[in-house]
């Protein structure tokens, strides 16, 4: 029963009291075989139980072992940010990284976090697992590329967010790209309530724009190959796409190489074999021809530069690391997507269904957790020291504490 509860929050994305309905409608076509089904708040308290043994105990996977950490700060959740490490083996495993694979070592949660508290996380972990981790994947944040250094711990660039601001340095102010931005988010309001609106161009993200290109840009080139093809009316809508021409043809070759490149990288991991192949790719595709764009090229030179600059933290030519921090990204997703919708709230203690994420969601680890242990070796008021000791004031609650507090002295 408590598997099964807490497998339907985590693998379902069943809110609590939807758990309660369903076990109740498999209690009535088991012919009661279940028993007593137990309460929403019960289901919740079964399911920090499982988190807090399962985060408590992720440290000492990693201890006589090789490994690295990812780590990242998430958006501000009314006035807070969480900051999560994940750890992986410090040799890449020649897949793309799945919650599966990682551990989440670290939760914390701060107004703001500056390089010196990122550095004294970094330092616990080591404390903890009494070995340093190989090196760091992080995004180009100043407080997390500061506190790598501050700690002495080797750090590796993502591959996403570095690439998307070689993307940004060479487009962001070009005056061709910025016109047909532009008029791409004007046809999308002027078009989307009419018949060509079929053929509208993806949502264009207003954050980490240069990181998410690939889509819209395949739109436009897909819009030229098959414009002379088009009904009169959508060839009138759409012939924007064909005045940028030159633009959207640089964009398709650029990015067409940014996704070989990501996909070798983030599947096989950067070894000095993986990188050989990209720097080579890119030397074909986007610096031997003598018609490619001068910004196809100067977006292949910068990359180049980025793998030879990350190649140097290979200390042997048998090694392969992990240099992107999507994992990470994918595990923040996961919090907003259980978050409670109230921002006031802040973060709250659900946050302990991350260290179960990657168990629940891979088969082989489901079945090999024991949920009677777990449940057996913690205490509620466990979670209430470790809530007072890592959390922050949840404002909806002092909010309703505070009112009701006045309510009584105005009686």
């Amino acid at each position: 029963m408590i598997a099964l509860a807490v497998c339907m929050y985590i693998r379902m994305g069943c809110g609590f009291r939807s758990i309660v309905n369903g076990l109740e409608l498999f209690n009535d076509f088991l012919g009661g075989a279940l028993g007593v089904i137990p309460s929403h708040q019960t289901i919740e308290n079964w399911l920090l139980k499982a988190g807090i043994v399962e985060y408590l105990d992720s440290c000492n996977k990693f201890r006589g072992t090789e490994y690295s950490i990812i780590i990242d700060e998430s958006i501000t959740v009314g006035s807070q940010k969480l900051l999560v490490i994940l750890a992986a083996p410090a040799q890449h495993e020649g897949k793309t990284l799945k919650h599966g694979d990682v551990e989440v070592l670290a939760m914390a949660v701060s107004s703001s976090w500056k390089a010196g508290d990122v550095e004294r996380e970094i330092i616990k972990l080591k404390d903890k697992i009494g070995k340093t981790p190989k090196y760091i994947v992080s995004d180009n944040g100043h407080n997390l590329r500061k506190g790598a250094e501050l700690a002495d711990v080797p750090r590796h660039r993502d591959i996403s967010h570095t690439i998307g601001l070689i993307l940004e340095d060479e487009y962001k102010e070009r005056t061709d790209f910025k016109e047909f931005m532009d008029i791409m988010n004007k046809k999308r309001l002027s078009y989307q309530l009419t018949a060509n609106a079929y053929l509208l161009p993806p949502k264009l993200r207003t954050i980490s724009r240069f990181m998410n290109m690939s889509k819209w840009v395949e739109w436009a080139w897909a819009i030229l190959q098959v414009y002379d093809d088009l009904g009169e009316s959508q060839k009138a809508a759409y012939t924007f796409v064909l005045d940028y021409k030159e633009l959207v043809t640089e964009l398709y070759h650029v990015m067409e190489t940014v996704d070989v490149v990501f996909t070798k990288v983030k599947k096989e991991g950067l070894s000095h074999t993986s990188a050989k192949y990209c720097k080579d790719y890119i030397w074909i595709n986007l610096l031997r021809k003598d018609e490619i764009a001068e910004g196809c090229k100067r977006v292949g030179r910068a990359i180049r530069r980025y793998i030879n600059e990350e190649c140097a933290l290979l200390k042997s030519k048998d090694e392969c690391h992990n240099i992107t921090s999507d994992i990470i990204e994918s595990t923040f997703g996961v919090y907003k997507s259980i978050q409670p919708k109230n921002k006031h709230c802040g973060i709250t203690p659900i946050v302990l269904a991350l260290p179960l994420y990657g168990k629940v969601t891979d088969s082989k680890k489901r079945r090999k957790i024991d949920f009677k242990e777990k449940m057996e070796c913690v205490r509620m008021a466990d979670i209430k020291d470790w809530k007072e000791m890592t959390l922050l004031d949840n404002w909806q609650v002092r909010r309703m504490l505070d009112l009701k507090s006045k309510k009584r002295k105005t009686a």
